[in-house]
């Protein structure tokens, strides 16, 4: 029988702030979002269920958010190379790892991560209606830390292709909207930052 985790305090929580923001034409990470850059609001919500926090970026881009930041391994290389950083660094069995692009994600949504942690999964992540994986918005065990590694020493960069190879436990999406990534000025708006919410 899976050996069941009690969460909080069980997972240590990453939030991935490495992006180009080309589509955006700014650093969208540090946008204002309800009075706070976008990486610090949704780093809050990381917050309330993984303890501590890290940002996963270019450390001089965020000294000024008050949060302490690494670097990836492999700059350049995509949010798997985030996903290689915070692995590294986490001193937990279990990290949280959170696009900083998410503004929308709800504590009830990683609570609903946390709640599934066990010995039988190596990746809790949820999951669409449509079959719709959100790779960046999971739970990694430390064990898939060799291959992630060994997909980025082969360039494979694909975070859905690399999930293939682990055992997965999918928490069914309530919201899709709470998953908006935030990509364009469009979908800033979409969002609700040029609102304040």
């Amino acid at each position: 029988m899976a050996e069941c985790y009690h969460f909080l305090m069980q997972m240590a929580g990453f939030v991935l702030a490495g992006g180009r923001s080309r589509r955006m034409g700014q650093n969208k990470a540090l946008m204002d979002f309800g009075g706070l850059p976008m990486v610090v609001h949704v780093a809050r919500i990381v917050a309330r269920v993984a303890d501590p926090v890290t940002l996963v970026g270019t450390p001089a881009a965020y000294g000024g958010v008050g949060i302490r930041t690494i670097g990836d391994l492999r700059p350049g290389r995509g949010p798997l190379a985030g996903i290689e950083a915070a692995l590294c660094d986490s001193q937990s069995d279990w990290s949280l790892i959170v696009a900083c692009d998410l503004p929308r994600i709800a504590e009830a949504h990683l609570q609903a991560l946390g709640a599934a942690l066990s010995t039988d999964h190596d990746v809790v992540i949820p999951v669409h209606e449509d079959g719709k994986l959100e790779p960046l918005c999971a739970v990694y065990h430390r064990r898939c830390l060799p291959a992630v590694e060994n997909a980025l020493n082969q360039n494979r960069l694909k975070v859905l292709d690399l999930l293939e190879q682990f055992a997965l436990w999918k928490v069914p999406v309530g919201r899709a909207d709470a998953f908006l990534n935030v990509n364009t000025q469009e979908d800033w708006l979409q969002a609700g930052g040029a609102a304040g919410v």
